[in-house]
């Protein structure tokens, strides 16, 4: 199938797996907005499933998936009949039809984001499959999917339970990891989307982020609409502009996929807030919207549980305007009440999420999560970006569009403050927590040299749809008559920027840096050789090192690098070595040396030939391409010799090297004579090394060239030279 298809599958059994507990959450005055509040409701009704079903003792979604079926059915069954019994069933069939009609327009906006993602996937690969831009995060939630379709909760066999890899601060265990410390709900809507569909994890895994953004356009809709009181025209265009943001496709782009269920789950939480509060005078009033905010806690604890205490600040904030300006503290008290028994009910069902919360802010002090973001200059707030990773672009367009931006804001704010007050309230507190907190993560980023920025980032893609609303606020009508067709020209100029703005993002989506290729989906083989009990993943990219992590979680593994959070580096204690074929370690024996395809071999470590060779010091990742496998010194470089036995080995070591213009090499020990030395040129010249004799320990060979790195046109990297197809083979030396 394309992606368009799937995609337009995927998104119809998330809105049928929401409709239900939409309509049920809804107070009756609302209901009428279910379709609104169906796609993103569809998340927590399905990871809610999963999560039950990891504590029993069914084996993953794969046991259990296909027939869950009956679940959402009896949820809008459920639905109907309390409409029927309150109405009659023809009056609420009616009502139903009435309330599709209503938010069609919002549907439309979604499915539009939707197929517009899905067309880009198509153009970036023929067959389903898995990519980002740079980011490694889909890796680790196709991880998760796995094992929460194939593996019981308490199953702690191979992968999933080797504690010397996986433990960290209370789990040591892979299963617990995904329920205490990791986000839970994008690999549980992966597993079950993988069991529904029959599906292939890494098929879903890339676009399931184009079908969460499309289900949090109708909640940006719903914000403009029914938080700040745009006609649906302008909400509309708002969440249009949303959609095709480049703050949005950047997310979909590196595969963030718990920031959109989050963006999605804070409009829901904003407005359920605002709502009893107004609707609070008693506690029947206050406590009809419990229902609705427990549905927007889970969707925190299971996507972002971190995010939470976040998402509180926006509603928090306007709850303490409107305390100030009233003095209303029975009302206020009746808040509160309500709020935190949603939360304790959320808490209830999931307590694993609310223990892992401190963990989770343990692992953002340990660890440096992800990369530097540039901060947004206020156009970039309004979706005008410079190139794929965000970036200011230059020009007065910038300008204008951020100071054109503000002024409408700072103008319409001098007029509200005295015509809307309580609307300049919301809007404030849209504003001030989220971008205050931007603001404070942006500084400690630049200032410490940190990937703080990073989190800044997700800050404000989680409150953009509240952020984009405030900030568009002057779209709501006022008393003049002709502001409708100036919200309109405005709005659809608001549309043009992010569009525009987020080409590069696009580009990045159609043109993605990293996929899931047949010779990496082909490791899964390994789990059905019984001779390779365990597994070292000695793998530099970390995109294929990642991804074999999860095809062979029945194998204990281990690493010698970093490689996410539970994958912890430690001694290589596996039998087999996993590598690539930017260098080839072989052992003499065919039995100690099995390839599994033209990208990827096993060598057994205990072979009494083994040595261990890796590039070192000086040198740019490995490259690849369909005629071998390369790697660039950026000037003088090393190569690692590891002889682990207690005697002395042989080696022979085989390679093409060739370089940018004539240049001179020299191999040679640390401290030792010469091995090679010779002349190379731009044609790849072979270089062999025949019987070096290699000690116990450690050995650094060094390439030595006394012209100094270039720069090719077209290449802003210096290279040396570069070493194609790299072999070492040994073998056992004298005793």
């Amino acid at each position: 199938m394309s992606f368009t298809v799937t995609a337009l599958a995927m998104f119809g059994i998330l809105f049928f797996w929401g409709s239900g507990i939409a309509g049920l959450a809804l107070p009756r005055r609302w209901r009428g907005a279910w379709p609104v509040f169906a796609p993103i409701c569809g998340s927590a009704t399905m990871s809610a499933v999963v999560w039950v079903g990891i504590h029993t003792p069914a084996v993953g979604t794969t046991a259990y998936g296909r027939w869950m079926w009956p679940v959402p059915a009896l949820l809008i069954g459920a639905a109907l009949a309390r409409e029927a019994r309150r109405a009659g069933m023809a009056r609420a069939a009616r009502a139903l039809v009435r309330s599709l009609g209503r938010h069609a327009g919002a549907g439309a906006v979604s499915l539009a984001v939707l197929l517009l993602c899905a067309a880009l996937m198509d153009r970036a690969s023929p067959r389903l499959t898995s990519f980002s831009a740079g980011s490694c995060d889909v890796a680790d939630y196709a991880a998760g999917a796995r094992v929460m379709r194939d593996f019981a909760g308490a199953d702690r066999s191979g992968q999933i339970g080797n504690r010397e890899v996986v433990a960290l601060h209370h789990v040591d265990n892979f299963v617990d990891h995904w329920l205490r410390q990791n986000h839970f709900t994008p690999a549980a809507l992966l597993a079950l989307y993988s069991s529904l569909l029959g599906m292939k994890i890494h098929e879903l895994a890339t676009l399931l982020g184009a079908v969460l953004l499309a289900a949090a356009v109708p909640m940006v809709y719903w914000a403009g609409h029914a938080l700040f009181g745009f006609r649906r025209g302008a909400a509309l265009l708002l969440a249009a502009a949303f959609g095709v943001s480049g703050t949005q496709l950047y997310g979909v782009a590196q595969v963030a996929l718990g920031q959109m269920i989050a963006a999605g789950a804070l409009v829901l939480v904003m407005w359920a807030a605002v709502r009893v509060w107004r609707e609070g005078g008693d506690w029947r009033g206050a406590a009809r919207w419990a229902p609705l905010l427990a549905v927007g806690a889970w969707l925190f604890l299971g996507a972002y549980n971190f995010m939470l205490l976040f998402a509180l600040a926006a509603p928090g904030a306007w709850v303490q305007i409107e305390l100030a300006r009233t003095r209303d503290w029975s009302r206020f008290l009746r808040v509160a009440a309500v709020a935190l028994a949603a939360l304790a009910a959320a808490g209830a069902f999931a307590p694993a999420r609310i223990l892992g919360l401190g963990e989770r802010f343990a692992l953002f002090g340990e660890y440096d999560f992800g990369w530097f973001i540039p901060a947004f200059s206020p156009e970039r707030w309004f979706g005008w970006f410079g190139d794929a990773g965000l970036g200011f672009r230059p020009g007065a367009a910038a300008w204008l569009i951020g100071a054109g931006g503000i002024g409408l804001w700072l103008g319409w704010a001098w007029r509200a403050r005295r015509r809307a007050p309580a609307r300049l309230a919301l809007a404030v507190a849209c504003l001030g927590p989220a971008l205050a907190g931007y603001g404070i993560l942006e500084a400690i980023g630049y200032a410490n040299g940190t990937n703080a920025t990073y989190n800044a980032y997700k800050i404000f893609a989680v409150f953009h749809p509240l952020l984009l609303a405030a900030l568009c606020a002057w779209l709501a009508p006022g008393r003049n008559r002709a502001t409708p067709r100036a919200a309109l020209a405005l709005g659809l100029a608001g549309v043009a920027v992010a569009w525009f703005g987020g080409s590069a993002v696009r580009g990045a989506i159609a043109r993605p840096a990293l996929a899931v290729d047949a010779t990496i989906w082909d490791l899964r083989r390994i789990e059905a050789m019984p001779d390779v009990v365990s597994v070292n993943l000695v793998l530099d990219p970390f995109w294929a090192r990642l991804w074999a992590n999860g095809l062979l979680l029945r194998k204990p593994q281990y690493f010698d690098q970093y490689t996410y959070e539970t994958r912890r580096p430690t001694a290589l204690k596996g039998e087999w070595d996993l590598r690539d074929r930017s260098l080839i370690v072989r052992t003499g024996g065919a039995a100690d040396f099995r390839p599994v395809n033209r990208d990827f071999y096993l060598v057994r470590r205990a072979s009494p030939a083994f040595v261990d060779l890796r590039f070192a010091e000086g040198w740019y990742p490995p490259e690849r391409d369909e005629n071998g496998h390369w790697c660039w010194s950026r000037g003088p470089a090393t190569l690692r010799l590891v002889n682990p036995h207690d005697r002395p080995c042989r080696v022979t070591v085989r390679f093409r090297a060739r370089s940018i213009g004539p240049r001179d090499l020299v191999i040679r020990p640390r401290g030792g004579a010469p091995l090679w030395s010779g002349r190379i040129g731009e044609a790849p010249s072979p270089i062999a090394i025949l019987d070096a004799l290699v000690p116990p320990g450690e050995t650094r060979w060094e390439l030595v060239t006394p012209q100094p790195p270039v720069a090719p046109p077209g290449d802003s990297r210096l290279l040396g030279l570069a070493v194609y197809d790299l072999d070492v083979e040994g073998e056992e030396g004298p005793s």
